[in-house]
């Protein structure tokens, strides 16, 4: 199992999507792929805290990767204009 632990901030979020579309063509590893959605900013945790918190994790599938797919295609579309 590979986790993902990601930020609520944008770039976090920008880097997620970007990454979800990368692995579109690992069929192989996205099985392997589990998100875990922080709603806090992690490296501000102590380590105890972080150790002990664990937000529920969620398996990635096909839409996911559709859906950051086409975010990721929409960011890249707009920064070229």
């Amino acid at each position: 199992m590979v986790e993902l632990w990601i930020d609520p901030v944008p770039n976090a979020q920008l880097i997620l999507i970007q990454l979800l579309d990368f692995f579109r063509s690992y069929e192989n590893t996205v099985s392997k792929l589990a998100l875990f959605q922080a709603d806090i900013v992690i490296g501000n945790q102590t380590p105890k805290a972080f150790s002990e918190w664990k937000p529920p994790g969620v398996n990635i599938g096909n839409d996911h990767l559709e859906t950051a797919s086409m975010a990721w295609q929409a960011y890249r579309q707009r920064s070229h204009q």
